[in-house]
C-alpha cells in the first residue's frame, strides 16, 4: 500500500491582527482596539520595550517633543544634556548603538509625561 506522502509547507499561523509584538502594526490588540499605530506610536513602543534599535535622534525627537530643550557642553564632548524648567537633567551620550540605561532614562521621561497629561 502506497501512502500518499503531504508536505505542510506552511505551519498553522495565528492571524496577524491576534499577535501582539514589538513589531506588530496593531496597537492594544488585547483590548481589541484594531488602530494602526502611528509612527509616533512605534517609536514610544520601542522606548518602552528597551529596544535596542533605537538612534539618538529618535530619542532626541522624543524629549523634545516632550518640552526638553538639547544642549551640548562648549568643551566638545559627544554627551547632550536634555533640560526642562522643573525637571531633572537627563543626559545622552551621542554614540550607536545607545545602552539600555539611556533608554531606561528616556522611558522613565515619558511614562512620567505621559502619566502628568493624563492627570491633567
Amino acid at each position: 500500500m502506497t501512502r500518499k506522502h503531504t508536505t505542510n509547507t506552511c505551519p498553522q499561523r495565528r492571524p496577524k491582527s491576534a499577535i501582539d509584538t514589538v513589531r506588530d502594526t496593531m496597537h492594544n490588540i488585547a483590548k481589541g482596539d484594531e488602530r494602526p499605530m502611528s509612527q509616533w506610536d512605534k517609536l514610544l513602543d520601542k522606548i518602552i520595550t528597551l529596544s535596542k534599535d533605537l538612534r539618538f535622534e529618535e530619542l532626541r525627537k522624543v524629549m523634545e517633543h516632550y518640552g526638553y530643550t538639547m544642549k551640548y557642553p562648549g568643551s566638545g564632548s559627544s554627551h547632550a544634556s536634555f533640560r526642562k524648567s522643573g525637571r531633572s537633567i537627563v543626559t545622552i551620550p551621542n554614540n550607536e548603538p545607545i545602552k539600555r540605561a539611556y533608554i531606561e532614562k528616556v522611558r522613565t521621561v515619558v511614562e512620567s509625561e505621559e502619566a502628568e497629561n493624563n492627570d491633567a
